[in-house]
């Protein structure tokens, strides 16, 4: 068996897609037969080693996230152009795409969709979420179309697949994200590492402010109700756009000490930033998964999410759901995790007991089981 991977959508600074990318294709690495072979077409070859039997091919800088529209336009036509051709010299004889990026006409291929949300939250305020929100409505119908078999990460992305495309239930397969076991754990010296370098203490946290959906905002409006007065919320991460609105918001609600903002937080720091919170408030109105609150409870952060979209699945009974629309509902949730240290710790152990039930392993091999089958579909017999 002979497989392809198209990971044009990683880039320096894996977030979301890009960390599932990494890390599905390293835990395909190790457990993929000396038999088989995996060829990884990515512009960022150093995330990969080349064995025997995997190749790692170099692509152009230009198809990666970071260069925005120019990349997306950019990595459309490398996929149906430059992609169709290595494909055919290497004679592979299956393609698997990370992301919902596939080739619009090649017959032997799997992709991966993450969640809909260009589809759920048409958003204009750029090109490129314009860009996007098109191909949802046009492109991807037609990759789905010829696609063997659509990998999903979620019940939820599951269901709203079926509907938004009309797609048979046994071509979609659910196969839930993972975690990174050796970086997100609880760290003891979490207070004191994150007070030196941040100067930050006694704080809730929220993370990944990169467009309206995430729906802080309304957290940021659910602080003012809240009955500690002395508690900061951080928000980390994020793009721009969004969180210098949500700077504007504080500042108009006199809380510019008491929501603080970084912008960019190295991988390694993040677990640091979990494990020293009193707790993560994940309000987003959608996720396909949502791998902030699986990190926090790996590292033993007592989470806050919404009753919506995937995150029921990810949490389970682990944290505290809300009403995403609802700013009392939240300030509330705060207050009784703040208020009420016998709950936090059981909301910490429940969360740790929750995480060990997602690893990139396993994500790994059911992929790889996806493989198998449509192989077997397409050729008979085993590879």
């Amino acid at each position: 068996m002979k497989i392809a991977i198209n990971a044009s959508i990683l880039d320096d600074r894996p977030s979301g897609l890009g960390v599932y990318t990494l890390n599905v294709i390293n835990y395909l690495c190790q457990i993929i037969e000396k038999s088989d072979q995996l060829i990884i077409y990515t512009s960022v070859p150093q995330y990969f080693t080349e064995q025997s039997n995997i190749k790692v091919k170099k692509i152009p800088d230009m198809t990666q996230p970071k260069y925005g529209k120019q990349a997306a336009i950019y990595r459309f036509i490398w996929t149906n152009t430059s992609l169709l051709n290595y494909l055919k010299k290497e004679e592979v004889d299956l393609l698997y795409s990370t992301t919902h990026h596939g080739p619009l006409f090649y017959k032997n291929q799997i992709i991966t969709i993450h969640d809909l949300l260009p589809i759920h939250f048409n958003y204009k305020d750029s090109l490129q979420r314009i860009l996007q929100t098109n191909y949802f409505k046009f492109v991807l119908p037609q990759i789905i179309g010829r696609a063997k078999k659509i990998i999903t990460i979620s019940d939820c992305t599951k269901s709203d697949i079926i509907k938004y495309f009309n797609v048979q239930e046994e071509k979609i397969v659910k196969i839930y994200n993972g975690y990174d076991k050796n970086l997100f754990f609880p760290r003891n010296n979490a207070r004191s590492y994150i007070y030196g370098k941040y100067k930050i203490e006694d704080y809730i946290l929220a993370v990944g402010a990169s467009y309206p959906h995430k729906n802080y905002d309304n957290l940021i409006k659910a602080i003012t109700l809240t009955l500690d007065k002395n508690i900061k919320l951080i928000i980390a991460g994020g793009k721009d756009e969004y969180r210098n609105y949500l700077k504007k918001l504080a500042k108009e609600l006199n809380l510019v000490d008491k929501v603080l903002f970084i912008n960019y937080v190295p991988q390694e720091d993040l677990p640091y930033l979990y494990s020293a919170a009193k707790c993560l408030v994940y309000p987003s109105l959608y996720e396909g998964f949502g791998l902030p609150p699986l990190e926090a409870m790996a590292c033993g952060c007592p989470v806050i999410t919404s009753n919506t979209s995937s995150l029921p699945e990810v949490v389970g009974d682990a944290g505290i759901m809300v009403n995403p629309h609802s700013i009392e509902e939240l300030a509330k949730a705060i207050d009784l995790v703040l208020s009420n240290e016998n709950l936090r710790k059981e909301m910490i152990e429940k969360g740790l007991k929750r995480a060990k039930k997602f690893s990139w392993e396993k994500t790994a091999e059911e992929t790889l089981k996806v493989y198998e089958e449509v192989y077997k579909e397409a050729f008979g017999g085993k590879s």
